[in-house]
C-alpha cells in the first residue's frame, strides 16, 4: 500500500492537484460538493496497488465512502438496492 508521498514528491502532488482541479474543477468527485464546503483541502484519491491518480475527494467521501469498499461490496450493495429499489 503506498502513499502519495512515497510515490511522488511535494512539488509533483502539488502539479498534480492543480490538474485535478483544472480538470475536474475544486469538488469533490463523488458527493461532487465545492473544495471550500470542507475545512481539510480535497484528497488526491489513487489506487494504492497500482499508484493510479483517480480524482480528488472530500474526507468523508476518500474514508467512509470509497476507502471501506471492494468491487464485492459494491457488488453486493448495488444487488441489493436493485432488488428492493429499482424504479420501473
Amino acid at each position: 500500500m503506498a502513499s502519495l508521498s512515497k510515490l511522488y514528491t511535494r512539488k509533483e502532488i502539488d502539479k498534480l492537484r492543480e490538474e485535478l482541479i483544472a480538470k475536474h474543477g475544486d469538488k469533490c468527485a463523488i458527493c461532487e460538493k465545492p473544495g471550500s464546503a470542507f475545512k481539510k483541502r480535497l484528497a488526491i484519491d489513487h489506487n494504492h496497488v497500482t499508484g493510479k491518480i483517480r480524482g480528488l475527494l472530500c474526507f468523508r467521501c476518500n474514508k467512509f465512502i470509497l476507502g471501506r469498499q471492494t468491487f464485492k461490496t459494491v457488488r453486493a450493495m448495488l444487488a441489493y438496492l436493485m432488488k428492493y429499489d429499482v424504479e420501473a
